[in-house]
């Protein structure tokens, strides 16, 4: 019996992850083998190590090797970019609190947008890339642990907060739980709530691990960043994203958490994404401060009624 469509594109997506993986693996190798004449018809991929070269060559700031390969990762930023603009449009105060950060924040000092990242990290706390990442044990290993759940009987100790040993032999599969992580509330002060203040100072980094942890960490960590905080930044500062009363029932006096229950409904794939999003963006008109229009950062909110 042959694959259903749906699998066929899942191998399909799978070998090209291969192929990129070795094509950058022979570039590094022989980083000459791409001839200087077929620069103009190269795919972008290329033309992504060709930019990162020229900046290189002028002193400029770069992506390094790693995470210029890393930009396949993409799909994922776009994911968590678009359930971030869904929670925006249900927490209309977390909107207006980003538009007015980003409108104190110079154009050209990006690493200023700490509460546009805090919106990423909230988001991808609430609703993790890859939710049950897994790992090979190469080796007989032992892991130290909390227990999930500790029934408390009357008139015994709980032992909810005692650790516990587990041993776990070589060849093993362990499976990490991030949402069961993401939303326990030992970790996590109202882990339901949709709270960005939360990364906006210091926390307990060690809990945050929608990028995982370690050695096998994302290496596509700082490009998933950069590209989704640029166009959060960039959407927020331009549009009112609000809800499409055309596609979506909006019920008055309907809490949070419920109408995002109804909005962000999810599909899995290779990565979490959501089943659909009836949003609208209504432009922002500006007036340009003494008539100086020099970008996008510098200028006051008239109307949005556009």
């Amino acid at each position: 019996m042959g694959l259903t469509k749906k699998w066929f594109l899942v191998r399909q997506a799978c070998h090209c992850e291969l192929g990129v993986d070795l094509y950058g693996r022979d570039y590094y190798s022989n980083p000459k083998s791409l001839d200087e004449k077929d620069h103009n018809s190269a795919n972008l991929f290329d033309n992504l190590l060709a930019g990162s070269e020229a900046e290189a060559s002028s002193g400029r700031a770069v992506l390094t090797q790693k995470e210029v390969i890393a930009g396949r990762e993409a799909r994922t930023a776009a994911h968590s970019l678009a359930f971030s603009l869904g929670l925006l449009a249900c927490y209309p105060e977390e909107q207006q609190k980003l538009y007015d950060h980003i409108k104190s924040v110079s154009y050209e000092d990006m690493h200023s947008l700490t509460r546009s990242l805090a919106v990423l990290y909230e988001t991808m706390r609430l609703f993790p890339p890859v939710p049950d990442p897994f790992r090979a044990a190469a080796r007989d290993t032992t892991l130290s642990t909390y227990p999930a759940f500790q029934e408390h009987v009357k008139g015994e100790t709980s032992t909810q907060n005692e650790r516990r040993t587990i041993f776990i032999p070589k060849g093993s599969t362990v499976s990490m739980d991030v949402p069961g992580f993401n939303y326990n509330p030992r970790y996590w002060d109202e882990p339901y709530e949709f709270k960005p203040d939360r990364f906006m100072g210091k926390y307990d980094k060690d809990t945050f691990i929608a990028f995982s942890l370690g050695p096998r960490a994302c290496l596509g960590r700082r490009f998933s960043e950069v590209e989704a905080v640029a166009a959060l930044s960039l959407i927020t500062l331009r549009y009112q994203i609000k809800l499409d009363p055309a596609r979506f029932t909006i019920i008055p006096d309907e809490s949070h958490l419920a109408m995002r229950a109804r909005l962000l409904k999810i599909r899995q794939g290779l990565t979490l994404a959501p089943a659909s999003l009836p949003l609208l963006f209504r432009k922002r008109v500006w007036q340009w401060a003494n008539g100086d229009r020099e970008g996008p950062f510098y200028c006051t909110l008239v109307s949005s009624n556009a």
